[in-house]
């Protein structure tokens, strides 16, 4: 942990960033993004580690998104009131980008270059 946690400010933060991510792997399990696209690097009975970066921006470096070869960033904005706020930087432009709609579905644009990536990057099956 990074940064001093505060009850109960931080109890929502950080669920919110795990909900984000669980929907994900919903997402993933249902097979709705490209295959390719999966998490790595979770041990089972690890924890999930949280912390803050810089800019105050929450993420969860035990639990790392990619799409093929290539990490994809994830991170929630600390404080957001969005119902699920997780933030992808694009590997084409560096922008920041919704990973989902505010229904938890998940955004065209995250879809598409996702699977751009994956064509591009993916292990060879």
């Amino acid at each position: 942990m990074s940064y001093q946690r505060v009850i109960p400010r931080d109890l929502f933060n950080e669920s919110k960033l795990l909900k984000c991510l669980g929907q994900l792997a919903l997402h993933i399990h249902d097979g709705k993004l490209p295959k390719g696209v999966e998490f790595n690097n979770y041990k089972p009975n690890s924890n999930f580690n949280i912390f803050q970066d810089i800019s105050g921006d929450l993420h969860c470096s035990s639990l790392v998104l990619f799409a093929g070869y290539l990490e994809i960033q994830l991170w929630i904005p600390y404080n957001s009131r969005e119902p699920y706020p997780l933030t992808y930087e694009s590997r084409y432009d560096g922008s920041c980008q919704d990973v989902f709609n505010s229904d938890g579905s998940l955004s065209a644009q995250f879809i598409e270059e996702v699977g751009k990536l994956c064509t591009e990057n993916c292990k060879d099956e």
